[in-house]
């Protein structure tokens, strides 16, 4: 399979310029003159300089940030649609075609194929790219990239979608094509407008601060201390919603909390078991009892993982005996046999892990919780070493992660295997067409719901709150859109 790339030339750009003062005068609590700069608040500020290459930037706050400066090939819509970014796209019969517009850098060179070679290899080096990815890359010209793989695979187009472009700059940074220049200042992040090589006038620069204690939100806003504050825990909603001058802004996050199952358990490798296990969790009171959101089809939101229900069920106690039954021939075991389950679990669901813990024994079964420790959590999943748990799971740079989590193979930490989901997901791999993937999902879906590999629990919420006086806050696929914003008069 052959890719092609095509690289022309935009208009260029020179660097230098420092983020002026703030400027914003406030009389009587009105603004006279547009600010020169617009401050943010976020949890966790990136390392200097900013990074394009970090696997991190697959987290909220660095996307948020690292996207308004290093531009992708190609992006993804929230109907998880391709459409082009930096380069538009299309199926050839030796595999597929990437053609790029016209770019420079911030720094006025012509963005070369060479420079955007380094770049792919660069993310191979740091696990963002497979090998399979990049089995062979040529340079053909200044303005051409031949990219060869072994078997074609549209998850690549997906990566390319998320991956940042940038080179090495001639300081110690990264040059991208952006609409911001980033630029650290001790402790902050100035985000300078560029364009045409220069700092763009009329636009304010942001100023990005992290964000020590989320408590002290309201008075950094009532203060003018910051203008946006993004991913605040959803509990602090409720009092933010109430003062006066800020509007909150809800986004559901698309990282499902699952049960995972071990199937090479004895107890749990019958389908009938899980499905038991899935009737007897009330998901509806679980999903209300917390500020989350039933992620039910993730297929329509994001065409990567789903269950295809609508709303979160409630618990099923009789059905969930009926599976036993149909299992075993009895509702569960005598009282001197009672199944013993492990549950593997972060610090942050032991209350979770206790909600399970008990809406499981009226099936007889004894669930024991399990803490383990992040660093340990995956070495315990890739050898098995569990039989339920509960894994917080980041929608990121790869879309089909049926591949992992039902798919056969050393990447399915549970082992549920399926033949017919291993055939759709083989048909995934060679198709692009949104519709068309769209319809292998749902196939995919309703063999999950009798196979049940995991079960989904819930999705987070989070919060970002702001000056009614700050325009162009909104969501753009998962992250805000920086470029958008101004401050009103």
């Amino acid at each position: 399979m052959i890719i092609t790339l095509v690289l022309g030339v935009q208009a260029g750009c020179r660097c230098g310029e420092k983020p002026r003062a703030d400027q914003r005068r406030v009389d009587a609590g009105q603004l006279i003159a547009p600010p020169s700069e617009i401050h943010l608040a976020v949890d966790v500020l990136p390392r200097a300089p900013l990074d394009p290459f970090d696997p991190a930037i697959g987290l909220w706050t660095e996307r948020l940030l690292v996207g308004p400066v290093y531009q992708t090939l190609l992006r993804r819509t929230e109907q998880g649609a391709l459409e082009a970014g930096l380069a538009r796209f299309s199926r050839v019969p030796d595999g597929l075609r990437i053609e790029l517009g016209r770019h420079r850098l911030h720094d006025g060179r012509l963005l070369t194929a060479e420079q955007v070679k380094a770049a792919l290899e660069s993310h191979h080096r740091r696990g963002s790219l497979l090998k399979a990815d990049l089995a062979r890359i040529t340079v053909e010209g200044a303005s051409r990239l031949l990219i060869a793989q072994r078997r074609f695979d549209s998850a690549l187009l997906y990566r390319l979608a998320v991956l940042p472009i940038a080179i090495a700059g001639r300081s110690n940074g990264w040059l991208g094509t952006g609409p911001f220049r980033p630029q650290f200042a001790g402790k902050r992040l100035h985000l300078i407008p560029w364009r045409e090589g220069r700092r763009e006038p009329g636009r304010p620069v942001l100023v990005v601060a992290p964000l020590a204690q989320p408590a002290a939100a309201l008075n950094l806003l009532r203060n003018r201390e910051a203008d946006l504050i993004a991913r605040l825990p959803p509990e602090l909603g409720p009092t933010l919603s109430q003062a006066k001058g800020l509007s909150l802004l809800r986004r559901r996050l698309m990282r499902p909390r699952l049960l995972l199952f071990n199937c090479r358990h004895f107890y749990l490798r019958r389908a009938e078991v899980r499905q038991a296990i899935g009737l007897a969790i009330d998901r509806r009171t679980l999903t209300r009892m917390r500020d989350v959101w039933w992620p039910g089809s993730l297929v329509e939101a994001a065409g990567v993982l789903g269950d295809g229900i609508a709303e979160p069920p409630a618990a099923d106690l009789p059905r969930a005996r009926q599976r036993l039954i149909e299992a075993f021939s009895w509702p569960r075991p005598p009282r001197g046999n009672w199944v013993r389950l492990s549950l593997l679990h972060g610090s942050g669901d032991a209350a979770l892990a206790q909600a399970i813990r008990q809406a499981l024994q009226p099936l007889g079964m004894i669930v024991q919780p399990v803490l383990a420790e992040p660093m340990y959590m995956r070495a315990r999943l890739d050898a098995g070493g569990f039989q339920l748990a509960l894994i917080g799971l980041a929608l990121r740079a790869e879309p089909d992660l049926r591949r992992y989590l039902a798919a056969s193979g050393p990447g399915n930490f549970g082992a549920c295997g399926d033949s017919a989901i291993d055939r759709a997901i083989e048909q995934l791999a060679d198709q692009t067409d949104a519709k068309a993937r769209g319809l292998l999902y749902r196939t995919i879906d309703q063999r999950l719901r009798a196979v049940l590999p995991h079960l989904i629990l819930y999705s987070p919420v989070e919060v970002s709150v702001y000056q009614r006086k700050l325009a162009g806050v909104s969501p753009a696929g998962d992250w805000i859109d920086l470029a958008k914003l101004r401050m009103l008069r």
